[in-house]
């Protein structure tokens, strides 16, 4: 199933292999790259050994291309970008950009697919959504 991710701003291909790849910066201002699971659901992650992410803390992530702030408008603790699958649709991938928490959310108009242990802690942010704010077509 081949997917592709998308810098919402640039458009540039943010994937590589198996990875989504970003660059990242946190509170204190310690900036690396970061490389997330392409698979939706797995939220496993891979960075350099010095470049610290403890579980709890914001970290801020930006496009490599672009370097344009990935954050969501929707919710203060969400990034976006866009993902594109084999039959050529976009989908906005919303995700946590609090470390240790697994949340993302697919948006295709007003249909959501929601992954990750963590995703309860959106509950109303997303019921808010389909309720009040339906996405138009992206």
């Amino acid at each position: 199933m081949e997917r592709n991710y998308m810098c919402p701003s640039c458009k540039g291909f943010l994937n590589v292999g198996n990875h989504v790849v970003f660059s990242a910066a946190t509170k204190e201002n310690k900036r690396g790259v970061v490389l997330l699971s392409a698979t939706l659901g797995d939220y496993s992650i891979v960075h350099h050994p010095t470049f610290s992410l403890p579980d709890g803390e914001k970290v801020s992530f930006y496009c490599p291309i672009c370097h344009v702030r990935l954050a969501s408008r929707k919710h203060t603790n969400l990034a976006r970008i866009l993902m594109v699958d084999e039959k050529n649709e976009v989908y906005e991938l919303l995700f946590s950009e609090i470390t240790g928490e697994r949340c993302t959310v697919q948006v295709m108009g007003d249909k959501f697919k929601v992954f990750g242990e963590h995703s309860s802690h959106y509950r109303e942010f997303l019921e808010i959504m389909r309720k009040s704010h339906p996405y138009k077509n992206l």
